[in-house]
């Protein structure tokens, strides 16, 4: 069975980025994530989706 609930840190090495930013990221409401008490997870279909609406708006976004 897949794992598809990410912590903190298991988002972050799969985006790429620090911890701090996965949670600065969560805080602002802009990467799709939960709590379960205090901690932050994310489910790894909802990062997944997120990652190809980014990818659809820089496709159109224009470049100068």
């Amino acid at each position: 069975m897949e794992k598809r609930i990410l912590g903190k840190e298991e988002a972050a090495r799969l985006l790429g980025i620090s911890t701090r930013k996965v949670l600065d990221l969560a805080r602002a409401k802009r990467i799709p994530s939960f709590k379960i008490g205090k901690a932050v997870k994310f489910d790894i279909r909802d990062i997944e989706m997120w990652i190809v609406g980014l990818k659809e708006s820089n496709k159109n976004s224009v470049l100068l």
